[in-house]
């Protein structure tokens, strides 16, 4: 594909894993090994994103001996994006021959184990969304009972628990947005066994065990649900719950792609 094929040529490395953030989160430039931003508008075939606290950029991490591509910033199918132009990043690991995706994004937490500032790692998935993604990357299929919690996964459990990191495990849903939940539907997603809701992230994660790239999700709680009062809230205030536990958010990352 155009976009793979630009970013292995623009960087000239070999890249292990694909690193997608959600609002708010950025890795720092002290975090970059290789190469320079690249903005997604430079690179042919990319989507255009409009939504705030997304960098919209390409960096290069390097761990080790290991180069892994971040993507700062995602699509969303509520900026009138297809489920295909959502999951683009998926397509880039699949070309660029990595082995991992990691996918980050911003929370409502359900779950009362969880606070504001928790980080769940996703162990299952409910798709609200509404969508399918029409073209498949590939002829796999994510096998039934398999997915997001393998050995990658538990190996992560461990050694944040060996740095004392402490992460949830959880199920993530996706809802189509832009609107917040309203308390019925924060009723509803309990009662179906979800812990945290996005608006993002579950097709990507989706299309990525089916094209049998290792993959893991981390979601950050950037607010708290119920189904009593809901407070207002706004994308500024998932932004700032975000960049506050950006250091955090940071550390369990590279922690993973360790």
């Amino acid at each position: 594909m155009a976009a793979a094929e630009f970013l292995s040529s623009h960087y000239n490395v070999s890249f292990d894993a694909l690193v997608v953030t959600g609002s708010g989160f950025v890795l720092g430039t002290d975090r970059s090994g290789t190469g320079s931003s690249l903005p997604y508008s430079r690179v042919p075939g990319m989507p255009r994103g409009s939504v705030a606290g997304h960098e919209h950029t390409f960096r290069v991490l390097q761990i080790g001996d290991r180069h892994a591509l971040l993507c700062s910033g995602r699509f969303h199918l509520y900026e009138g994006l297809r489920a295909d132009e959502c999951g683009i990043f998926v397509d880039i690991a699949n070309a660029l021959h990595c082995r991992r995706m990691l996918l980050t994004n911003a929370v409502g937490g359900l779950s009362p184990s969880l606070r504001v500032g928790s980080i769940v790692a996703v162990h299952d998935m409910l798709d609200l969304s509404s969508t399918i993604i029409q073209s498949a990357p590939s002829k796999k299929r994510w096998p039934s009972g398999t997915g997001l919690s393998g050995a990658w996964h538990d190996d992560l459990m461990l050694r944040c628990r060996q740095k004392g990191h402490h992460l949830h495990e959880g199920v993530l849903a996706q809802m189509r947005g832009p609107s917040y939940e309203t308390r019925a539907e924060v009723r509803m997603l309990r009662r179906i066994g979800a812990d945290v809701v996005g608006m993002s992230t579950v097709i990507e994660a989706r299309r990525a065990l089916a094209c049998g790239l290792d993959t893991m999700v981390l979601s950050l709680v950037t607010n708290m649900l119920t189904d009593a009062v809901l407070p207002m809230l706004s994308h500024d205030d998932v932004m700032l719950a975000a960049r506050a536990a950006n250091s955090q958010m940071a550390e369990v990352v590279l922690t993973a792609l360790e």
